[in-house]
């Protein structure tokens, strides 16, 4: 059973954060659900998945990002850089109409801020 974790949801209204989506976040590891995950259902096929990890107000985490058991995003916050995000080149095959995002190992205080997910056109033959 999935387990609803709105109330670890964060809405920052920080100046520093390039738009609303850098400026909202959700927790993947507080309290009461220190391991959730984020899932959409979509079409089985191929995605183009981008991932942003961080928080405009503080850089205590280290992500660890996985998208369908691959790792998707890893790196650790500074001051200077506070979001992390996957690398251009994420390809996904999703099998069971839904795609999931988790903890990956290593992730400490773990935050989800947006995701970008781009079906790729099945080639014609």
């Amino acid at each position: 059973m999935t387990k609803v974790n709105t109330i670890n949801a964060r809405e920052r209204l920080a100046l520093n954060s390039p738009d609303k989506r850098y400026d909202t976040l959700n927790h993947l590891q507080k309290s009461g659900n220190t391991n959730a995950t984020w899932e959409i259902q979509v079409p089985n096929g191929t995605y183009d998945v981008h991932v942003v990890c961080g928080d405009p107000n503080v850089f205590n985490s280290i992500y660890r990002l996985n998208v369908e058991g691959v790792l998707g995003v890893s790196g650790t916050p500074t001051s200077a850089n506070r979001w992390i995000e996957s690398d251009s080149s994420l390809r996904i095959v999703i099998n069971d109409g839904r795609l999931t995002v988790s903890n990956g190992t290593g992730a400490s205080n773990n935050k989800i801020c947006f995701i970008d997910i781009i079906l790729v056109p099945a080639s014609g033959g």
